[in-house]
């Protein structure tokens, strides 16, 4: 059976690190306090609806990145990916997102 706690735990940390943020510099970027992020992280609590909203809306992420499954060879992955991303200018992140919206039949996700 699935811990969705654990689950969400390992994802907002994953998260978190991608954009190398430590965890006072993340409570502060989604407007929460620390010590909720240190809850999420330790699977002591879920974010409510209205958190999890903010969160999604302040890094612009599916509510979905949070409760997915990966096995540790997609999170390495990910995770360069990620370290690519985070240089890029806005002009080349939006470039990558349509070439990857495409590339998985997600093109209905294009703004």
């Amino acid at each position: 059976m699935y811990d969705i706690k654990k689950i969400f735990a390992s994802n907002i940390k994953r998260i978190r690190k991608s954009f190398n943020y430590t965890q006072e510099q993340f409570a502060e970027i989604i407007g929460m306090q620390w010590k909720s992020v240190v809850n999420f992280e330790s699977a002591r609590n879920l974010a409510n609806s209205e958190n999890l909203q903010k969160i999604c809306n302040t890094l612009k992420i599916a509510p979905h990145e949070f409760f997915l499954t990966v096995n540790n060879n997609e999170k390495n992955v990910i995770e360069k990916i990620n370290l690519i991303l985070k240089d890029m200018s806005k002009e080349k992140l939006e470039e990558t997102y349509r070439v990857i919206a495409v590339l998985n039949d997600k093109s209905h996700f294009l703004e």
